[in-house]
């Protein structure tokens, strides 16, 4: 095959350049034919896929990851001490520390929904969007209880009680040597 270059120059003008393009082709045994495909050859490329898909699935995953962190607080801006953050989608989930913070870690992605509860607040449903950092607020849950009457009825010991005299010892220890 032959291409013919220009070559752009102020001073000369245009030139021309043949370029020939040559292909070498080392046929050891002669049984095997022009069109021969190594890769065809006994799965050898979808052995070579194999390994690659290997080596770029654990890439893939690491970055699938996405960390959401935040803060769960009550109506007057308080933290929210062991509050639960539950992924609903593969039921991962954490808690918050005693400043209200937590950090989930999962293949979240935008459009999710996570459950933030704690026993006395509302639970609250929470659909993940692009920021990894959020915060929210749980509103009190006030139950209502009917009153309680606890009385204690009471009774006396019929019985002898044993009177018994107890020593100090001068040494605590089991081994005494």
């Amino acid at each position: 095959m032959e291409r013919i270059l220009e070559r752009k120059s102020g001073d000369l003008g245009k030139e021309m350049y043949p370029l020939t393009f040559g292909l070498k082709v080392m046929i050891r045994d002669g049984n095997i034919p022009f069109d021969h495909n190594p890769f065809k050859q006994r799965g050898f490329f979808m052995k070579k896929m194999r390994v690659i898909g290997l080596l770029v699935l654990p890439i893939h995953l690491i970055f699938a990851f996405q960390n959401i962190s935040g803060f769960i607080l009550d109506n007057n801006a308080s933290p929210i001490q062991y509050g639960t953050i539950l992924y609903l989608k593969n039921k991962s989930w954490t808690t918050s520390d005693e400043n209200g913070f937590f950090l989930l870690q999962s293949t979240i992605s935008e459009g999710d929904t996570l459950v933030i509860s704690r026993i006395g607040f509302h639970e609250k449903h929470y659909i993940v969007k692009k920021s990894a950092s959020i915060q929210v607020i749980l509103t009190k849950n006030v139950i209502g209880m009917s009153p309680v009457s606890v009385e204690g009825k009471l009774t006396q010991f019929h019985g002898e009680l044993s009177k018994r005299k107890l020593t100090a010892m001068d040494n605590y220890s089991k081994h005494s040597s």
